[in-house]
Formats: structure tokens, C-alpha cells, sequence
């Protein structure tokens, strides 16, 4: 859809994990494991692209792609990178495939959630529950690899750091922070999953360049770990969740934004807070707080 809602279009039914082609002209995403609705990320099978301009559906080549999440496209269209958990032969971690054949490499990174930079030489990614790593990334030799392996950001027990993704200009990631769940749930329900209450997490800023010098850029201590969406560039703004209502779960609309053409340093003094009400419809700008089902509300960052 485009950035102000309109021209909102179906692209599948149980679908998961989407992100942009380079070129802004398709969209990959993962079908679900199962027709029920699951919270676990890795409950996928089958990666297939969608064509914006011919409305038409493929599948990828390799038909054994399972248990995948937190998809990348490589700015240059030759690659996927993307974790697996308990699929394709491996029990855990980051891997690269081809974005039109069968190969598939580990890329020897401990942790999940990877992120590629704009210019797809560096990744950024959870490396485990504590640290955000960030590493160079070679995808133009004939076997993907990483190497400088280091940590921006490091906490420590009970405080987790999650879901790094890279700022637009690639000087900055930005994560999720909070503390790790003290109860048990029945459902194996854990804070850090996308749509499932997060109490006491918010978003933070930390520069890619230097270790632990970092931020808290929004968050009210009640968010709902809608993490998977944030931050995309639409246009001239990103784009943060704050917080999610209770009513929105489960069945949360996962959005990935088309890829902006723009590179531009972030300034960080117009903020403008917005709220948008999902239903049958097409989304649109509230006036006022929605007290309605499968309300988000969004902090928009402008960078001009």
C-alpha cells in the first residue's frame, strides 16, 4: 500500500516474513507452516515472490526451504539471508541462499534475526540473547561469508537485546531492550516475539561505530513486540510502533515497506506522533485515539 494507506492490496493468505525486492518491483515472504495462527516465528514453509506489475505468484526454486525467518533480499537480487531454526538440516542459525538457485550457506553466526545495510556489506543481527553483533559481509565471492565479527551493544542477565535493525545511512542500528520473561506461559509465549505483550521493552538508537553508546528513541515500558516492523523507510520517514493494543492479537498484519531511494542522516527533532486504525478497509490517519480493535499507533521520525 502506499505510505499514506491507500491502494492497499492482497498479496497472500498465511503469509509471513515479507520483504522487498531491491528494486522495489516484488515481494518475497514465507507461507505458514499451519492454517491455525502461531506466535512461533520459525512455523514457515515454502518462500515464494510476488510480482507487483503481472499480480502473479512464484515459488522459489528450492522447494526445501522451511523453518525460515526475519528474510533479507541482498541489494544486488542474487541473495536471501535469513534464520533457520530446526529446518534444512541445521538445528540453529544465520544462512545465505540464492535468490534463483539451490545453494544454501551457513554463515557461521551465532544468534538469529540478521539485517543487511543498505549497501549489503555489513549485517547486524542478535547475537544471542544479550548483544548486538554487527560484521562485514561478503556476498559477491562464490561462497557467502562474514568476518570482523564484533558487538555495538552488550547488556547483561535478566536485560535481553533483540530485533537490531540498520538506520537508513547505515551509522546506527536501532533494537529492542527489556528483561526476559520471570513467568512461565502455558503457550511458550516469550516477550521478544512479534505480537506478544512485552512489559517494561522499548526501542533504542546505538552507533554501529562504537560499543554500548546508545539511546532509548521511543517506547513507554508497555509495548507489544511488534519489533519485526520497525525501522522502514517509507518515503521521507521511518516508521516506529509504540505500542500495540491488547485487542490487536492475535492476527497481526505484518508490513514490510518498500526500500526508499533516499540515504539521508537522521535528524531527530520533528517528531510526529500519528495513530492508524486497521480493519476491513484501507488503513487511515486517525484524528484522534482509537479506543477500536487492531489499533497501532506510530511515532514518524521525519529526515528531511
Amino acid at each position: 500500500m502506499n505510505s499514506d494507506g491507500t491502494g492497499r492490496i492482497k498479496v497472500a493468505d498465511n503469509a509471513r516474513e515479507p520483504c522487498w525486492s531491491p528494486d522495489g518491483t516484488s515481494i518475497a515472504y514465507m507461507k505458514g507452516e499451519f492454517d491455525k495462527f502461531t506466535y512461533s516465528d520459525f512455523a514457515t514453509k515454502g518462500l515464494y515472490i510476488y510480482d507487483l506489475k503481472s499480480k502473479t505468484t512464484r515459488q522459489h526454486v528450492n522447494k526445501d526451504l522451511n523453518h525460515l525467518y526475519t528474510l533479507n533480499w541482498s541489494p544486488d537480487g542474487k541473495w536471501f539471508v535469513a534464520t533457520v531454526h530446526g529446518g534444512m538440516g541445521f538445528q540453529h542459525g544465520i544462512i545465505a541462499f540464492e535468490a534463483d538457485g539451490d545453494k544454501v550457506f551457513d554463515l557461521k553466526l551465532e544468534g538469529c534475526r540478521p539485517n543487511l545495510r543498505f549497501d549489503g556489506k555489513k549485517i547486524t543481527w542478535g547475537h544471542g540473547d544479550f548483544c548486538a553483533g554487527v560484521a562485514d559481509l561478503d556476498l559477491t565471492s562464490a561462497e557467502p561469508r562474514v568476518s570482523n565479527i564484533h558487538n555495538v551493544v552488550e547488556t547483561k542477565d535478566p536485560i535481553e537485546t533483540y530485533h537490531v535493525i540498520w538506520s537508513p545511512d547505515g551509522k546506527y542500528v536501532t533494537y529492542t531492550r527489556g528483561p526476559k520473561a520471570t513467568q512461565k506461559s502455558l503457550k511458550g509465549l516469550l516477550p521478544e516475539f512479534p505480537g506478544v505483550e512485552a512489559p517494561g521493552w522499548n526501542v533504542c538508537v546505538a552507533d554501529a561505530a562504537q560499543r554500548n553508546r546508545w539511546a532509548r528513541g521511543c517506547g513507554d515500558g508497555r509495548l507489544h513486540s511488534l519489533f519485526s516492523l520497525l525501522p522502514s523507510v517509507v518515503s521521507s520517514f521511518l516508521l516506529y510502533p509504540l505500542a500495540v493494543k491488547k485487542s490487536a492479537a492475535p492476527g497481526l498484519p505484518l508490513i514490510c515497506l518498500r526500500p526508499s531511494r533516499r540515504r539521508e542522516a537522521l535528524k531527530w527533532s520533528r517528531l510526529q506522533p500519528d495513530l492508524f486504525k486497521w480493519g476491513g478497509g484501507p488503513a487511515r490517519r486517525m484524528k484522534k485515539p482509537c479506543t477500536r480493535s487492531r489499533s497501532i499507533r506510530f511515532l514518524w521520525i521525519s529526515t528531511k
